[in-house]
């Protein structure tokens, strides 16, 4: 099930149901030329035309697909869309674009990183389009018609991460650079295998921060209006854990007990189903753990 909500004139959220690890949220910037951020998995893009229908939105006006970064819940259905909206443009980050058009390595690190949920939840991942693919660096601006938005490298989640922040609406859509927000004052950290970085990450929040937005649009469970209050649990959700981690790990403690901890932060301001949680929350161990050896910390 698909639902598409309006958040300020020419901006929707295009979510669908259920607490799947594949699930990402989806935004929609309805000016004369249109413009979705992220896409999620193959397994979601039927939605994402089917809201547009909804809105009486013509799909042809779709000028670009915006990759907030190359993980699988992200992006692995830019392929797929790109094939049914042919005149967009996909637009990804140097560092990792070419993954988009030859997606062998990121079919491979997301089915070794999901396990079987990769297989039952994600759908295909299939070529982007070479013609169809644009290259950024960060510090593009993207023309809709009536309005111009900017892209932005956020690396710290990963070394491909892209925000985009509309100044007419002052809407900043963020992907996972702010973290996961899963309600009130919970925030799983973006520190996910193999990219991570925690110095990068904290200075990305900072300088997203500064922009002054009046709306976050996070790839998890829709948009944010508390936004001071998601940038501030962003960075203690960051520190908190990696103390958390690293004490764990240098205890020798299995990563079973690590996720236990972590699961123990979490609380009960959860959207994820049990065993997507569980899934994330070895991926933030990882993330963690890799980060640690590259410090010298472990």
């Amino acid at each position: 099930m698909v639902q598409i909500a309006q958040l300020v004139p020419d901006i929707y959220n295009i979510e669908h149901s259920g607490g799947h690890a594949s699930r990402c949220s989806v935004y929609l910037i309805a000016g004369e030329t249109g413009l979705l951020f992220d896409t999620g998995p193959s397994s979601q893009v039927p939605g994402i035309l089917e809201a547009l229908r909804s809105i009486d939105y013509n799909p042809e006006r779709i000028a670009y697909i915006v990759a907030s970064h190359l993980h699988a819940d992200h992006a692995g259905g830019a392929g797929f869309l790109a094939q049914q909206l042919p005149q967009a443009r996909v637009v990804a980050h140097e560092q990792g674009a070419h993954h988009l058009a030859e997606p062998s390595r990121l079919i491979a690190g997301s089915r070794q990183a999901y396990g079987e949920i990769f297989d039952t939840e994600f759908g295909p991942i299939v070529p982007v389009a070479r013609e169809q693919l644009m290259v950024v660096k960060g510090g593009e601006r993207l023309d809709l018609g009536d309005r111009a938005v900017e892209l932005l490298y956020t690396p710290g989640h990963s070394l491909n991460s892209l925000c985009l922040y509309d100044p007419a609406s002052r809407g900043l859509f963020c992907g996972d650079s702010v973290g996961n927000h899963l309600g009130g004052k919970v925030i799983i950290p973006q520190a996910f295998p193999t990219q991570f970085d925690l110095e990068t990450a904290l200075e990305t929040i900072d300088r997203l921060e500064s922009l002054g937005p009046n709306i976050l649009c996070p790839a998890h469970f829709g948009p944010v209006r508390d936004v001071a209050l998601m940038f501030r649990t962003a960075r203690e959700s960051l520190l908190t854990w990696r103390d958390v981690a690293l004490k764990a790990l240098k205890a020798g403690e299995p990563d079973e007990a690590i996720v236990a901890r972590f699961r123990s932060l979490v609380g009960e301001a959860t959207h994820y189903e049990p065993a997507a949680l569980r899934t994330l929350l070895e991926l933030v161990v990882e993330g963690y753990r890799l980060y640690f050896r590259r410090k010298g910390l472990l």
